[in-house]
């Protein structure tokens, strides 16, 4: 019994202590570009630039992909845990915290942005330093849910990355169904959603409009964790050193097939074991005392994920390029991980700054974190 709450407090810890660098992962994805802009030159990274090449492929394709499915596992995991069986209830229970902490977040930074962008598009002086879209009130509010696209598989809230909240949004209001697939297939249900996944399946229309296969697959694969009452980290603790070797070997394969028609299966299982690979370092350090805990950054995360784009990120990188005009290699790649550090920082001082003077303003716009 007792080393059972030692492995239960270990995970609440694990995925609290989880939740920062997952957000760094999902800052490197948003600063990768196969193409700079130096000066009034058009360079190819992917085949011209070989440092940022390595390191912008490296962290922002590979290492930092695994951080969006993690987070829809452990948002399945958690969804599920406490309930000793899911009835109306608990079903209305969960829905309503997940109106805070999702769809009220949700809904102030989509406006927001709708709201500037509209103003800005009022303002011919200012719009030079957006993009060169011809914005309109109508257009505007048609990006609150995701814009319809015939050339991408998903569709983009106008605060790009919140596409995340609301494909997890979705899966919650799904969750009976979830909760009936894990209970009456086990884990056939989990193991035909994972392989549509893993083939790039997707469900017509709706699939790229709050429904995608990655979230219903990570979610219900971290739910049927929790309805099994499977402890994850003694789950994932019988494959023994298997992850830690698999997985540095698969980013490696992973890094050196990218032009390659089969890559992406080998980067999907990369995922898969990543996700084991990180629940095992961040326990292992957690429990050597390697790392500290700092329930600050972990508090954060979700500002930092919520504010970085579009107003951070991208702003502070065309301010730089402009600054800066970098043209070769070394320049390149320390401007990729210097911005991404600058937008961390910033980001965490008006986290900190927000926290002092408005705490219940920013638990309003943070979603209670």
């Amino acid at each position: 019994m007792e080393d059972r709450k030692y492995k239960d407090l270990l995970l609440s810890k694990t995925i609290d202590n989880l939740r920062f660098p997952l957000i760094i992962g999902v800052l490197f994805i948003h600063s990768h570009s196969s193409i700079m802009i130096t000066s009034e030159e058009v360079i190819n990274c992917v085949s011209n630039i070989s440092v940022y090449n390595f390191f912008s492929t490296l962290f922002s394709q590979i290492i930092g992909r695994v951080s969006v499915p993690l987070f829809f596992f452990i948002s399945g995991y958690l969804f599920f845990f406490h309930p000793q069986y899911f009835g109306v209830r608990v079903y209305r229970t969960k829905l309503k915290s997940r109106l805070n902490s999702l769809l009220i977040p949700y809904l102030f930074w989509n406006i927001l942005f709708l709201f500037i962008y509209y103003i800005i598009s009022c303002l011919p002086t200012l719009r030079q330093w957006f993009d060169g879209t011809e914005y309109n009130l109508n257009y505007i509010l048609s990006n609150l849910w995701g814009r319809s696209t015939t050339t991408d598989e998903m569709t983009y809230p106008g605060v790009y990355q919140f596409w995340f909240i609301r494909d997890l949004m979705f899966v919650s209001v799904l969750s009976p169904l979830i909760y009936w697939i894990v209970t009456k297939t086990q884990l056939f249900g989990v193991l035909l959603i994972g392989l549509a996944w893993y083939l790039g399946y997707s469900i017509p229309y709706i699939g790229v409009r709050g429904l995608s296969t990655v979230s219903v697959f990570y979610f219900l694969f971290g739910a049927w964790f929790s309805i099994n009452r499977k402890n994850l980290l003694v789950e994932f603790g019988k494959l023994r050193s298997i992850p830690f070797f698999c997985y540095p070997l698969l980013v490696m394969i992973d890094l050196y097939t990218k032009n390659n028609d089969c890559n992406i299966y080998i980067h999907k299982i990369g995922i898969i074991i990543g996700i084991v690979f990180w629940f095992g370092i961040i326990s292992h350090l957690l429990e050597r005392r390697k790392v500290k805990i700092y329930p600050f950054l972990s508090s954060a995360s979700f500002f930092v994920f919520a504010i970085h784009e579009p107003w951070l990120l991208s702003q502070v990188k065309k301010i730089l390029f402009a600054l800066l005009h970098p043209e070769n290699d070394f320049l390149l790649t320390f401007l990729y991980f210097f911005i991404v550090g600058i937008v961390l920082i910033v980001s965490l001082s008006l986290y900190y700054l927000l926290k002092s003077i408005s705490p219940r303003f920013l638990a309003f716009i943070a979603g209670g974190r």
